[in-house]
């Protein structure tokens, strides 16, 4: 019997066709975690959903520190101390006891730039041979770069805010063969 026309030949190779290739093991994205995982998805950037919950939280945080730099942001922000300082001279006047409210202070970091790696909260002053610099160090830079590495090599689309513009510091060194 020829290896075409063998029953138990042909199971063997249906099994072999159903096995699922999984992504390997891969360390999570979020500064502070860095643990290994095996991902049920190849897109997952994340070991766990309390580390997804911080990177969204990341996020937001970053987002809301670019719109605070905003024209807009900023008239916003004044509006919101004002109501706040009318609140505390109430609260003030009804228990004259209280030692007052404390305003936020002015931040000394104004100029500085946060990173771009997910959970990490350090801001710094970019170089100035750098001005466009997005990480505070080595590690953060090689750890999105090994992400968007793989991300690429997959076959995954760009997720929105990482994608590279002209005139963007972070360049792959890396390039798909066509």
């Amino acid at each position: 019997m020829s290896p075409k026309q063998n029953p138990r030949h042909k199971a063997v190779l249906q099994a072999e066709s159903r096995s699922v290739k999984r992504p390997r093991r891969r360390v999570c994205l979020l500064k502070g975690c860095e643990c290994s995982f095996v991902p049920d998805d190849p897109a997952e950037r994340y070991c766990s959903p309390p580390c997804r919950r911080k990177a969204a939280k990341w996020s937001r945080w970053r987002r809301q520190r670019k719109y605070r730099r905003t024209r807009k942001g900023r008239k916003c922000r004044r509006e919101q101390s004002r109501r706040n300082r009318i609140r505390c001279r109430e609260r003030e006047q009804s228990e004259p006891e209280d030692a007052g409210c404390v305003g936020n202070a002015r931040e000394p970091d104004s100029k500085k730039v946060p990173c771009a790696r997910p959970g990490c909260y350090q801001c710094f002053d970019p170089h100035p041979r750098s001005p466009l610099q997005r990480f505070c160090s080595p590690l953060c830079r090689k750890a999105l770069r090994r992400v968007l590495i793989r991300e690429r090599r997959w076959g995954l689309p760009a997720r929105r805010g990482y994608n590279r513009q002209p005139g963007d510091t972070f360049v792959f060194r890396w390039q798909p063969r066509e």
